[in-house]
């Protein structure tokens, strides 16, 4: 029985002509400014408005820089890993061909 991950590689290469014309699509419409500032708006609104936290952080730094630390080497890996793959996956269609 395959995997999951073999399913989704293989959905992705059979579907990757019509993902790529989808977003490539959504990015050239001009309404998508909209939604991105209305994100940015409310989320600035809710860090400004909320209180800070009261409570008094028990724990010792170095487990919480710890955890920051590879909170940040993790999504840097994900967001790596969605770079090359979505980049791979838009150079080899046919609606993004590289620049030569």
């Amino acid at each position: 029985m395959p995997s999951l991950d073999l399913v989704a590689w293989q959905l992705l290469f059979l579907y990757r002509k019509k993902l790529v014309k989808s977003i490539v699509g959504l990015l050239n419409q001009k309404n998508i400014t909209i939604p991105v500032l209305l994100y940015i708006v409310i989320m600035g609104t809710a860090y400004l408005l909320f209180p800070p936290n009261p409570d008094k952080i028990t724990i010792s730094m170095d487990l919480i820089m710890t955890f920051r630390i590879a909170g940040a080497f993790t999504i840097g890996i994900f967001w790596g890993l969605m770079g090359i793959i979505l980049g791979y996956s838009g150079i080899y269609s046919n609606h993004m061909k590289p620049a030569r």
